[in-house]
């Protein structure tokens, strides 16, 4: 499932696409305009995926069976990283990182999301009893469509044929 998500806010706007792929890899990211600001992340998500989609994140979060924690940094800068500590092997005592999700200084997704859902609850809790949810002035859900073939990235772009061409009819019409 792939659904872009045009937003506008004041004098920022943007437009994300939100892929949620068959094994559950949900991936955000900024298209075009302003980098999305995490205050609008719950919203776009609901807009893309349904409103079920907490329900679906929260039962696949809770069947992984391990341990776990939120940790957050927060830079000098004003930026946060939110990740997820799993812990993997007791007896190791292994917690690898197992999601991250980065808000940028001036609390934005610059970089995007890229996680599986199962991953997303404890980090979006997280987030959203640090921000402030809220709504963008506008919203609007398109899912793309198949533009038609596209030429491979090698195809010659034919602008060197026409001028060409174009030289030619010059030469022979006399007008060169």
């Amino acid at each position: 499932m792939i659904k872009f998500v045009k937003w506008v806010s004041g004098k920022i706007r943007g437009t994300v696409g939100v892929k949620l792929d068959e094994i559950d890899i949900l991936k955000v990211i900024t298209l075009s305009g302003n980098d999305l600001p995490v205050d609008f992340l719950l919203s776009i998500l609901d807009a893309a995926l349904g409103e079920d989609w907490k329900n679906k994140a929260e039962e696949m979060f809770l069947s992984r069976g391990y341990s776990w924690k939120v940790k957050v940094t927060t830079g000098m800068s004003g930026r946060s990283d939110y990740f997820l500590i799993e812990k993997i092997n007791e007896e190791f005592n292994y917690s690898p990182v197992t999601a991250h999700i980065h808000i940028s200084m001036s609390g934005t997704l610059n970089e995007g999301i890229y996680i599986h859902l199962s991953k997303l609850p404890p980090l979006l809790n997280k987030i959203l009893e640090d921000c402030v949810s809220c709504n963008p002035s506008y919203l609007k859900v398109i899912v793309p469509r198949e533009e038609g073939p596209f030429n491979e990235p090698s195809t010659p772009s034919g602008l060197l044929e026409t001028v060409d061409a174009i030289k030619s009819i010059k030469v022979l019409s006399g007008n060169d």
